[in-house]
């Protein structure tokens, strides 16, 4: 089985580490929740795993999967509302980093059927800035998955949505995870979402340590929705 294997990582900020020793397995077909309450590090622990997939002798890191593309949707997006870019203009973004500029016929097919399953072929000619959130993050999470990721990386991507359009972002994510055997991390502050219909897996992060959960394997569950609800809140619970 394919997985990605963490060894005792530190998530720092410049000099300060915020957490020391993190280790945990993931395998292909899981998600895995990252929670916990602001400034314990779960961005720049997204961010300190890029850096080491780019590092080709990391320590703390290992692959072990022939394919060690990576799909990445932050948190936020420094993007000009106002830039007249269509939505397939921009799901070509990161097929035009190479010698031609334009894309290979293989290319077009996978571009047309990653928007059919993101369910976005009608907003194909449409401006990003005209797009509602929910329609944004269904592009956002297209364009990470046009190169063919192993790796998913999803940092808060349902913030800012109503509570229906969370549950069909997060269906769509477990879909695809699931479908094409996706490793998928996933920071989240939704408590709607910390379910086992769409997590397998649960890092929670404290200050100065960590907790690692499978959902399955957790015998107590009302102690298990207090530790989420402590990070997330009862605002977050969707009914």
């Amino acid at each position: 089985m394919e997985k990605l294997e963490i060894n005792n990582i530190k998530i720092k900020v410049g000099n300060k580490i915020l957490q020391e020793d993190i280790s945990f397995v993931a395998k292909e077909g899981e998600i895995i929740a990252i929670i916990g309450e602001n400034g314990v590090g779960k961005t720049s622990l997204l961010k300190n795993i890029i850096l080491e997939l780019n590092n080709k002798q990391s320590e703390f890191l290992k692959i072990h999967t022939s394919n060690k593309k990576l799909g990445y949707v932050p948190q936020f997006r420094d993007f000009n509302d106002e830039v007249p870019l269509s939505v397939y203009d921009f799901l070509t973004l990161p097929l035009k980093q190479k010698i031609f500029p334009w894309l290979s016929k293989k290319e077009i097919i996978k571009l047309n059927n990653t928007m059919k399953t993101m369910k976005i072929e009608h907003l194909k000619n449409k401006r990003i800035g005209t797009l509602s959130g929910g329609e944004r993050q269904r592009v956002y999470l297209a364009q990470a998955l046009i190169i063919d990721p192993k790796i998913i990386l999803l940092d808060e991507f349902t913030s800012n949505l109503d509570k229906k359009s969370e549950i069909d972002c997060m269906k769509l994510v477990t879909e695809i995870t699931k479908n094409n055997k996706l490793i998928t991390l996933c920071i989240t502050h939704e408590l709607s979402l910390i379910d086992k219909k769409y997590v397998d897996k649960i890092l929670y992060l404290d200050k100065d340590n960590y907790t690692f959960i499978d959902i399955e394997e957790y015998k107590n569950h009302e102690q298990l929705f207090k530790l989420c609800k402590h990070c997330a809140g009862d605002k977050n619970i969707y009914v």
